[in-house]
């Protein structure tokens, strides 16, 4: 055995030694991917589950069957959208604005995509979700509303992966 091959093994059997069932833990829970160039990397990121409240309002949206790549790309989207409105700076002041900036940012985000003809219904059913959370009227985007549309933002996002 090579002086670098002792060295690496001495190595290992300190941190085995030290860290012992942690280290043994860290590495059972590495996930290795293996990048195929044809093949779609499909992330899912963990969302919490809302509240009985934002289930309800989602549940025509869990009802759609999503393949697991829409639901990705839906569910960034949404939760991309959340953060925007939970940190803005004062650009959308009212609901009527949110709801601009929503079309605008949701057809260049999925312009040349499939999901429309894909999913007929989707959309509407997104769109009733979110005027049964702040309502229809243009009203101003209070601390409230802006609470409350964040969280069906979310809702939205955890519905299309269900």
């Amino acid at each position: 055995m090579n002086k670098r091959n002792r060295l690496t093994a001495a190595v290992l059997l300190i941190i085995t030694a030290v860290f012992g069932e942690q280290a043994l833990d860290f590495v059972k829970n590495v996930d290795i991917i293996i990048f195929q160039p044809d093949t779609p990397v499909v992330v899912v990121v963990p969302v919490d589950e809302p509240s009985l409240e934002y289930k309800t309002l989602v549940q025509d949206i869990v009802a759609v069957d999503i393949s697991k790549e829409d639901a990705t790309i839906i569910q960034a989207f949404f939760l991309e959208l959340a953060s925007v409105v939970k940190n803005d700076p004062g650009f959308l002041k009212t609901t009527g604005q949110f709801r601009d900036f929503n079309v605008m940012s949701g057809a260049m985000n999925f312009a040349g995509s499939d999901l429309k003809d894909k999913y007929p219904a989707l959309g509407e059913d997104i769109d009733q979700a979110l005027i049964d959370a702040v309502g229809k009227e243009n009203v101003p985007l209070d601390d409230k509303k802006r609470e409350n549309l964040v969280s069906a933002l979310r809702a939205v996002a955890w519905g299309a992966v269900q």
